[in-house]
């Protein structure tokens, strides 16, 4: 019997800090897709302890996350992710609901802690740029608009609202793509 949860849509661990208050003991940032038990858990699941009598479990587990009392200590589960909650449960609950919410909206809206942005661009509102994007001095990104993983958005360029880039993409200086606009992989421009 497998009880996963698998959500349309995956989060950066590091993402989950914009939703909950928490200290993260991050191992390796990873994208997580789904919420399951302990003991069937893979590396993209996200699981709580809520008790030390479940540690035994936890050891096994191949959680990709597991949410923590604020006392845990880490050397219990030393490879692990971990994200030290004051209710692991009520965390876990609000990231269930976060993540169907999104299965509603179909899009999130985060910008990568891996992502290089320049202290001069202007970014929108709603604006979803992922892991390993570079965006260099005085770009401007629109509102809803989404970078996908490796593209490279070069200077003084413009996107507009809602434009959306796959991965593997270069813009260079000085361009400008309109709203609405998408622009599949491994484009250059």
């Amino acid at each position: 019997l497998n009880s996963m949860k698998k959500f349309q849509n995956s989060i950066e661990i590091d993402a989950l800090l914009q939703i909950i208050q928490g200290d993260l003991i991050l191992k390796s940032n990873t994208k997580l897709d789904n919420v399951v038990e302990l003991s069937e858990a893979k590396a993209k699941s996200i699981c709580f302890v809520n008790d030390l009598k479940f540690l035994e479990i936890a050891k096994l587990s191949k959680a990709g996350l597991i949410l923590v009392k604020n006392d845990f200590n880490e050397i219990n589960l030393p490879n692990t992710n971990l994200l030290k909650v004051d209710n692991p449960y009520f965390s876990f609950m609000t990231i269930v609901k976060f993540l169907l919410d999104l299965e509603k909206k179909n899009k999130i809206p985060f910008i990568s802690s891996n992502a290089t942005i320049a202290s001069s661009a202007k970014i929108s509102k709603n604006v979803t740029i992922e892991t390993n994007v570079v965006v260099e001095e005085n770009v401007i990104i629109g509102e809803g608009t989404t970078i996908k993983s490796n593209s490279v958005i070069m200077k003084n360029s413009k996107i507009g609202k809602n434009t959306f880039i796959y991965p593997n993409t270069t813009i260079y200086n000085d361009c400008e793509i309109g709203n609405n606009v998408i622009i599949h992989s491994g484009v250059v421009i």
